[in-house]
């Protein structure tokens, strides 16, 4: 069969009336392979030079732990906004690190548990300690930090990674209440 020129075969660049040509079906082909390449980032954990922290006891104290977060918590935040933090400890209750996994308004921060057993993992802790603010410089802990600690003390004990306290800061300086102290952190944990 003759290939016709593509304006005639739609019946273009002819006078008169538009005509239909039929073709005879296409012989199927072969599926096209395509190859895409993709850029693979590698995922590296990266440590800031922040603490030079003088701790004289392991593991740490509920108050020592308090001191440290006051020391490197942002003092223009601290009575405006809450923010939770994660400390992240070896076997010998040494600080491998801090990170700040979410920042808030007033009452309330959302805590995203993958961020910090990703950043747990990566590091290779062995020990947490969770750590936030009350603006309101009112340390009780609230039903919603009840159930935070609850479910990241769930994860802990599948990773056997051990919850070693969560505290909570006020902005007046050494007020907090630790958790761990007051009884509040579920059964077999730090």
């Amino acid at each position: 069969m003759n290939v016709l020129p593509h304006q005639i075969h739609h019946g273009l660049g002819r006078s008169g009336p538009a005509c239909v040509i039929l073709c005879p079906p296409q012989q199927p082909q072969e599926p096209i392979m395509h190859t895409h390449t993709y850029l693979i980032r590698e995922i590296d954990l990266v440590f800031k030079p922040l603490m030079a922290a003088q701790i004289t006891t392991q593991p740490l104290t509920a108050h020592q732990t308090a001191q440290l977060l006051y020391k490197y918590w942002d003092q223009n935040r601290i009575a405006i906004a809450e923010e939770f933090k994660v400390l992240y400890l070896d076997n010998a209750s040494n600080i491998i690190g801090m990170s700040t996994i979410g920042q808030g308004g007033l009452n309330r921060v959302t805590v995203d548990a993958k961020l910090i057993f990703a950043t747990a993992l990566k590091a290779l802790a062995t020990r947490i300690i969770l750590a936030h603010n009350h603006p309101s410089g009112n340390t009780k802990p609230s039903s919603q930090d009840h159930a935070v600690t609850q479910n990241i003390a769930k994860i802990c004990r599948m990773l056997d990674i051990d919850l070693c306290d969560h505290i909570i800061l006020s902005p007046t300086q050494g007020h907090y209440t630790s958790m761990h102290d007051e009884g509040y952190l579920p059964a077999g944990i730090a």
